[in-house]
C-alpha cells in the first residue's frame, strides 16, 4: 500500500509539473505572438513612412506598404491588439494611409474622423492627435471639401 501511495504522489507530482510547464509554455507563446505582432506592426510603420515620403510617383514602395499591412492585418486585427496608446493611436494613422494607398480616401477620412472625435479616442495632449488633423484636412482638400478641411484647421 505504501508502494501504491509513493506511485500516487510522484503521479501528482508529475501533473503538477505538466500543468506548470502548460502554463509556462502558454505564457511564452503569447510573449512571442506579441512580439511578432510589434515586428510586424513597426515594420508595416516604416513602410507606410516610406510611401508617404515617395508619394504617388512610387508604385513599388506603396505596394510594399500594402503587403505588409495585409500581413500586419493577420496578426494585428486592431488598435486593441497594441498594448499602449501611442500604438494604438499610430494605428489610426496607419490604416488611413492604407486606406490611401487602396485608392479609398473616404474610408481614410472616415477613419480618421471616428479616432478624431469619438470619446476615448485621441486626446487632445495626444502627439499623434496633430498629425491625424493635418492628414484629414489633406484628405477633405483632396477629395475638394474645402469648407471642411478650412473647419478642422481653425478646430
Amino acid at each position: 500500500d505504501d508502494e501504491e501511495e509513493e506511485e500516487e504522489e510522484d503521479n501528482d507530482d508529475n501533473n503538477n509539473n505538466d500543468d506548470k510547464s502548460e502554463k509556462e509554455i502558454k505564457k511564452e507563446m503569447e510573449e512571442q505572438r506579441k512580439l511578432l505582432r510589434m515586428a510586424l506592426f513597426y515594420k508595416t510603420m516604416a513602410l507606410c513612412d516610406d510611401a508617404s515620403t515617395k508619394g504617388d510617383d512610387d508604385d513599388t514602395a506603396k505596394q510594399n506598404f500594402i503587403d505588409a499591412m495585409k500581413e500586419c492585418h493577420v496578426w494585428v486585427e486592431s488598435a486593441s491588439s497594441l498594448s499602449n496608446d501611442e500604438e494604438k493611436e499610430s494605428y489610426a494613422l496607419v490604416m488611413a494611409h492604407y486606406d490611401i494607398a487602396k485608392g479609398k480616401p473616404a474610408a481614410a477620412l472616415a477613419g480618421l474622423r471616428k479616432v478624431l472625435l469619438k470619446d476615448g479616442g485621441m486626446p487632445a495632449s495626444s502627439k499623434k492627435r496633430k498629425e491625424a488633423m493635418e492628414l484629414l484636412i489633406k484628405l477633405y482638400r483632396m477629395l475638394e471639401l474645402e469648407y471642411w478641411a478650412v473647419h478642422w484647421e481653425n478646430a
